[in-house]
């Protein structure tokens, strides 16, 4: 191999490095690269400031004091018309989407529900940047506004889950609202162990025993809350489901797993159930292990509907 090719070859080499090493290391990098372009933007005006007598240190907290006074300006001038457009846009996005295009007709079939969610969701979250909570608590108590843009901003409350909101969760714990509403409240009840949330849980999941598609929506949700707050009054509620449970392949949605996991953190010991028929059989420790790593990777998440 000819020196020029291997000089060639070694900063090709080089060059690829060093772009690998900034992809991975961009979340260290970018933060001293932008002060790095900072500064050197800003050096020239201390200079000017120096010559001039000013002595350097406070050259420089003039200028820097400027400077994030200069950037707070534009965003505040640039962030509410970019929110503005953007709320506008979302607004036009099913008129656009009534156009007889071929475009738009597969628009209608196939992407109109998700820029619908996307509307709504985008609103709600404007919401909560510019008003917050008390924000989000007038969108849904607003029964004029869309059902999507109510449970979005319901969501997002959920989310921040305030020390004050679970009187407002607690109103949707009730078959008669809404099963969307209903299962939010569910997962927002695990952030409120001081209230009665596992005693208003209990009674929902009872409520809805006999409807099979509510139970199938509600029940994951509900379990996990009460695993979460783990509230040792519910012990008796999951004996009784060892026995009275489905089970599913999948402990996140077999009741009967949940069941004996919850049992064995409030007993110590596994009981008999109808899941798994021999309590001393090789796996069922395994299995029950990995399905409390599964419920605790799950602790804080909430999961909103597809279907509004």
């Amino acid at each position: 191999m000819t020196a020029p090719v291997s000089r060639i070859l070694f900063w090709v080499g080089l060059a690829a490095l060093t772009i690998l090493a900034f992809v991975l290391l961009q979340g260290i990098l970018m933060p001293f690269l932008a002060s790095f372009v900072t500064a050197y933007l800003l050096v020239p005006l201390v200079d000017r400031l120096q010559g001039w007598g000013l002595p350097r240190s406070l050259a420089a907290l003039a200028v820097l004091l400027l400077f994030l006074l200069g950037v707070a300006m534009v965003l505040l001038l640039i962030v509410p018309l970019v929110q503005g457009q953007v709320v506008r846009l979302l607004d036009r996005l099913p008129g656009l989407a009534d156009a007889e295009t071929q475009a738009a007709v597969r628009v209608r079939t196939f992407r109109a529900p998700a820029l619908e969610r996307l509307q709504h969701a985008t609103a709600a979250a404007l919401v909560a940047q510019r008003f917050g909570v008390a924000g989000l608590r007038w969108v849904v108590a607003d029964e004029s506004a869309p059902l999507a843009r109510r449970y979005f901003a319901f969501l997002a409350v959920a989310e921040r889950h305030p020390a004050s909101g679970w009187p407002l969760f607690a109103r949707y714990l009730t078959t008669d609202a809404h099963h969307a509403f209903v299962g939010v409240a569910t997962e927002a009840a695990r952030f409120y162990p001081h209230a009665p949330a596992a005693r208003r849980l209990v009674e929902l999941f009872d409520a809805v025993r006999g409807d099979l598609h509510l139970r199938a929506f509600l029940s994951p949700r509900i379990l996990q809350s009460l695993y979460v707050l783990a509230d040792p009054a519910t012990l008796p509620f999951f004996r009784a489901l060892l026995v009275a449970g489905f089970t599913d392949a999948d402990p996140l949605h077999c009741e009967v797993t949940r069941a004996v996991v919850m049992v064995r953190r409030f007993t110590g010991r596994m009981e008999p159930n109808t899941k798994y028929s021999d309590l001393k059989a090789a796996g069922v420790g395994e299995a029950l292990a990995a399905a409390e790593r599964a419920f605790e990777r799950r602790r804080g998440a909430l999961h909103p509907v597809a279907v509004i």
